[in-house]
């Protein structure tokens, strides 16, 4: 064989055996950096004012840009507001338990709801549990979405359960003047000739007691206490008046009859 050959076949096989120790080598090197998976993949849990990512982007955006149109959904106090009004059609939105601190915090938060003023426990029907949260940026600059929409439930009043006059000994109620101070159990409050009223003279007498229905207007102090509206200055309550509180309460405990609300009220309009 020719030496010029003899030294090509030389070089074919020095190449295939470098070949082929280069594809045993492990490769080394910096790893490889992925991507985290973009928000836009995970579900959205947005349902007012905006039901996409892209939408809520849009007006974070416009909200960054400072456009004073879409700025009050930095506020979540405005998002609650204008979503009862346009949303629920509530003239007016009342909060039922404590707003939250939100300067950080992208929540979220559930704030109960109602269309009317609450007195103590009492709310009106239609309240609801509304979840804000911050979903597209989670600092102070972030706009405030709802994510979610329940309703209370409307208590019904309880199951009257009154225990007989003669098993347990009632303290004895007062005798009201004008211008005396007492301490009133309301059995029921509402507008004059409500059957509500009809009941709680009912129940008063199966207690015992004397009580008629009277203006609320006529006991001084019972629509500040209850946190009425002055309107319903002239609905009427059925009330059995005691000395003390001591007595107002026994009374309410010792019957576990259904009632309103205890107050200390100053009684007028008396013949």
């Amino acid at each position: 064989m020719a030496r010029g050959a003899k030294s090509l076949k030389f070089c074919f096989v020095v190449l295939l055996v470098a070949a082929a120790c280069a594809r045993s080598q492990p490769i080394t090197g910096p790893p490889i950096e992925r991507e985290p998976p973009s928000p836009r993949n995970k579900s959205w849990a947005g349902i007012w004012p905006q039901r996409t990512r892209s939408d809520a982007e849009r007006a974070q955006a416009c909200v960054d840009a400072g456009d004073p149109s879409c700025s009050w959904q930095r506020e979540y106090g405005q998002v609650v507001d204008r979503y009862g009004k346009s949303e629920l059609s509530w003239e007016k939105v009342w909060y039922l338990d404590k707003q939250p601190e939100t300067v950080d915090d992208p929540g979220p938060f559930v704030l109960a709801i109602s269309p009317c003023e609450p007195h103590g426990v009492l709310f009106c029907a239609g309240s609801v549990r509304l979840t804000l949260e911050r979903l597209v940026r989670a600092d102070r600059t972030g706009i405030w979405i709802v994510t979610g929409v329940a309703m209370i439930p409307t208590p019904s009043p309880p199951a009257p359960s009154v225990r007989p006059r003669e098993s347990i000994q009632l303290p004895a109620q007062a005798t009201i003047v004008n211008g005396g101070t007492y301490f009133a159990v309301y059995l029921a409050i509402g507008e004059p000739g409500s059957a509500e009223l009809a009941e709680a003279e009912q129940l008063a007498t199966e207690l015992g007691y004397r009580a008629t229905s009277r203006t609320l207007g006529c006991d001084a102090g019972s629509v500040e206490s209850f946190r009425l509206d002055p309107v319903q200055s002239d609905w009427n309550g059925v009330a059995v008046y005691f000395e003390s509180e001591k007595d107002a309460y026994l009374m309410a405990d010792a019957s576990n009859a259904p009632h309103f609300g205890i107050t200390e009220v100053t009684t007028n309009c008396l013949g």
